[in-house]
């Protein structure tokens, strides 16, 4: 992508999301950390890190009215490299974590996408 198609693309993403999530484009702090796994390295366009379930339909809206191809990045632990892409948006929901009890006779959950195992299992 050329730097003049970055900043346009960059610019309609923070007009399209901004209020509800971060967007990061190469060269800016913590894209490198979500575009790269312990297993693959990524180049996709853009970064986008939402807050809520609201912000992640959003990002996919935008993702299909521009035509960019999604990944999502939970962990960040595929061992195939499957959570980071060579183009496109990768959608980061680490932001999206929370694990809150709903029910603890069943132990039942409500687990966040972006939430590890540990996180999960902690007490």
């Amino acid at each position: 992508m050329t730097q003049t198609s970055s900043s346009r693309l960059l610019s309609s993403a923070l007009t399209a999301l901004g209020a509800i999530a971060e967007v990061l484009v190469p060269g800016d702090d913590g894209y490198a950390g979500t575009a790269a796994t312990l297993f693959a390295d990524g180049t996709p366009d853009l970064v986008v890190r939402p807050l809520d379930a609201a912000g992640v339909a959003s990002a996919l809206r935008y993702a299909a009215g521009t035509g960019l191809a999604v990944t999502v990045w939970s962990g960040g632990h595929s061992m195939a490299g499957l959570s980071t892409s060579a183009d496109g948006m990768i959608i980061d929901t680490r932001r999206i974590s929370g694990v809150r009890l709903l029910d603890p006779a069943s132990g039942r959950v409500r687990v966040g996408a972006g939430a590890t195992w540990g996180a999960v299992a902690a007490p």
